[in-house]
């Protein structure tokens, strides 16, 4: 497959979770309701996943759920790599040949996805997320929303702000990451279905990838 620069969603793709989820997890751990409130954040994940309610939306829905603690925060950041996609760190020496060509464009969050990106040896600089707002206890109250990643169909002006060299490719498992390429700024949408499966999703993609190892077939 031809390209120029390849776009990489963030999670349940380059890693095996929503790293939203395993935040929840971690900030609700003390609460008699943790059950039901990681029910309802899935539920909202899910809706945005599929393009059901707009990505900003469900964010901040699910922000004002879990309230969670920069604490809690930071120690996904440190537990993520734990998390990253087998087949992707078999496979370092891609990014290796392909630095400068390859992003990371998620609604995730920075401090979480710059762990997994050193791995991988992609700069922070080609990382475009998002950023928690904390309040003076240390609580999350939402996302800095002058960044292009918190906003509906914030992936796709992200990537037309990075100007990356066209052909590009998008890989992921979300409706957001299939806009980039309906809106025109892509040229082809890979399916990473390895850990997540959305039909509507897979239902418009150009190719479908159930592992890394079909992924970076595919690629090259």
């Amino acid at each position: 497959m031809r390209f120029a620069s390849v776009v990489f969603d963030f999670d349940s793709t380059v890693v095996d979770c929503e790293t939203l989820d395993i935040v929840s997890e971690i900030a609700l751990a003390a609460r008699d309701d943790k059950d039901a409130v990681l029910a309802e954040v899935k539920r909202i994940t899910a809706l945005g996943m599929e393009g059901a309610i707009p990505f900003d939306e469900s964010l901040s829905r699910r922000i004002a759920l879990v309230a969670p603690t920069r604490a809690a925060v930071s120690l996904v950041a440190e537990r993520i790599v734990e998390h990253i996609t087998p087949s992707f760190l078999a496979r370092k020496d891609f990014f290796e040949t392909h630095r400068g060509q390859i992003a990371i464009v998620s609604g995730g969050f920075d401090e979480i996805i710059w762990p997994v990106a050193d791995i991988l040896g992609i700069p922070r600089s080609l990382v475009y997320a998002n950023e928690f707002v904390f309040d003076e206890r240390g609580i999350a109250i939402g996302v800095d929303t002058t960044r292009a990643s918190a906003q509906a169909g914030g992936k796709t002006r992200a990537v037309r702000a990075v100007n990356m060299q066209q052909p590009i490719v998008i890989v992921g498992d979300g409706w957001t990451d299939y806009e980039i390429k309906e809106q025109g700024v892509a040229d082809t949408f890979i399916a990473y279905t390895e850990h997540a499966q959305r039909e509507k999703v897979i239902a418009h993609a150009d190719a479908r990838a159930a592992s890394g190892e079909e992924l970076f077939g595919l690629l090259e």
